[in-house]
């Protein structure tokens, strides 16, 4: 089962790695659009009229969603972790299977019910009005295409504290021991 769990995780890592690599390409992206705006605003009084629909109804969006997954991969994600350094190491690891395994419920729900409604939209040819007519469900598909990553995550390292509770140097590889979590935070 180690084995299984270090190869999920390499492949897991690689999809991770790709979505982060979307998600920064889309904040660039707002970035020099917006800076393109600004410059055409003031300089030559003609904005970019379809700009702020596409940063706000799109690249905003992949930006946030393509990227949670790989932030749970490198432990960055907002964690209130003031009365886990003093758990012992087994109640440590059953509190992050729980967490882990309700964690992957919420995502895996929020991700299918955004699928059937970037489905729906898709179906429907709903659009967004503005300078531009935008496809909604272009939008909606990036949700689940972040909460799905992330749901998988949580459940493999629900998984992995689950299967290694007694095997301490697989925990430290896989970043779950409780030391890597004040590590991370130095």
């Amino acid at each position: 089962m180690r084995a299984l769990l270090f190869k999920t995780d390499k492949w897991l890592s690689g999809l991770d790695l790709a979505l982060a690599v979307a998600a920064a390409l889309c904040i660039v992206a707002m970035m020099l659009i917006t800076g393109a705006d600004v410059v055409m605003r003031y300089a030559f009084n003609r904005p970019l009229a379809w700009a702020f629909d596409l940063l706000t109804h799109y690249l905003l969006v992949a930006g946030f969603f393509l990227g949670l997954s790989y932030t749970l991969r490198k432990n960055h994600h907002i964690c209130v972790d003031f009365f886990v350094r003093m758990f012992p190491e087994q109640m440590y690891q059953i509190a992050m299977v729980i967490g882990s395994m309700l964690g992957a419920t919420i995502f895996a729900t929020v991700a299918c019910y955004g699928a059937h409604d970037a489905y729906q939209a898709w179906v429907n040819d709903e659009v967004i009005f503005g300078a531009l007519i935008w496809p909604v469900w272009l939008v909606k598909v990036v949700i689940p295409l972040g909460m799905a990553p992330l749901a998988l995550r949580s459940l493999h390292r629900g998984l992995a504290h689950a299967l290694l509770m007694f095997d301490p140097e697989a925990q430290k590889q896989l970043g779950l021991s409780v030391e890597q979590l004040a590590e991370t935070e130095a």
